[in-house]
């Protein structure tokens, strides 16, 4: 689904070039729930705009769903983006003016799908993390783990390949982050969507499946959980 061969990304700062990146390796596979950890300013958030083609390495590959990156104008990127890739954060990025299903809907929008059709996929978005009652209700009139809900669902609405989260739990107490994380769980082991989640918490790293640090440029995987039949 995801392979980076030898990505490398730098910065001038002046006359100095700064190295962020110094060739990362990584595949991602359908249905791989990732944690990606390391200190502040290791790379992190590079690294994820990379992968959500939010950013363009310097130099490497980069294969989205066997197709590579580099060879795609600006167009075709957000086209890509658009249809393959979801983004979650930690501070949800819900627009204050629209209702949860207006807000859950944008990605259609954004694809010039039929109104009927972006109210009917954003009620089913979130039917799917629980959020049908509150589809009238605008982020003001919701909790923090309702909005990330609203969130997860704009995130799920097109079928994505693979849905980016930057660091989800962070604006949330510990019982409402483990629900988010249940339902990360769920898009992986039940829809076969890839989940990657840059993340400061070991204890959102430890219910990955796969845990992966950043340090000097480098990407490190740790450990693997193995799957089980249950987790396909």
């Amino acid at each position: 689904m995801i392979r980076l061969e030898d990505i490398r990304k730098s910065y001038r700062v002046g006359p100095v070039t700064v190295e962020v990146l110094n060739g990362v390796s990584l595949d991602v596979h359908e249905g791989d729930l990732l944690s990606i950890m390391g200190p502040s300013g290791c790379g992190k958030s590079t690294l994820m705009n990379i992968i959500g083609l939010l950013d363009r390495p310097t130099s490497g590959a980069y294969f989205l769903n066997g197709r590579e990156a580099s060879g795609m104008n600006d167009d075709e990127v957000s086209a890509v983006r658009n249809a393959s890739i979801g983004f979650v954060f930690q501070s949800f990025h819900l627009l204050p003016r629209l209702t949860a299903a207006q807000n859950a809907g944008l990605p259609l929008i954004y694809r010039r799908e039929p109104e009927g059709r972006v109210r009917r996929l954003a009620l089913e978005a979130l039917d799917r993390v629980g959020m049908a009652d509150r589809a009238g209700h605008r982020p003001n009139q919701l909790s923090g783990g309702q909005q990330q809900r609203v969130a997860v669902a704009r995130a799920i609405i097109g079928e994505p390949s693979v849905v980016l989260a930057d660091e989800p739990t962070g604006a949330l107490d510990p019982d409402t982050g483990a629900e988010i994380m249940d339902m990360f769980e769920r898009l992986c082991s039940e829809q076969r969507m890839a989940v990657v989640i840059v993340t400061h918490s070991p204890e959102v790293s430890e219910r990955c499946r796969r845990r992966a640090r950043v340090e000097d440029g480098l990407v490190h995987e740790e450990g693997r959980v193995p799957t089980t039949p249950d987790q396909g």
